[in-house]
């Protein structure tokens, strides 16, 4: 593989690392859902069309949206579970 494509690849996987050590480092966070405006995911940087479900991730005084696929596949662990004794998780209580 090319050494700048192999790169790039790293760099975006370690984006996405990144946003999520941030996202669990400040456990438990306030979560909006609804429909976008039109805005851009900060986990793939991809675009949100208009009217589909974005996620809306307050931690502090900072707001991370995502999509749709990107929460499912990989936020939603994060946000809606706590860590447990042990490493192991377990459901937030409702």
């Amino acid at each position: 593989m090319d050494q700048s494509i192999a790169g790039e690849l790293r760099g975006e996987e370690d984006h996405r690392r990144a946003l999520i050590r941030t996202i669990a480092a400040h456990f438990p966070v306030h979560l909006h859902i609804g429909p976008s405006a039109g805005a851009t995911c900060m986990c793939c940087r991809g675009a949100i069309a208009t009217g589909e479900l974005q996620y809306e991730i307050n931690i502090e005084h900072s707001t991370i949206i995502v999509d749709d696929g990107c929460y499912m596949a990989s936020l939603r662990n994060i946000v809606e579970e706590t860590p447990a004794i042990g490493g192991r998780y377990r459901r937030s209580p409702s």
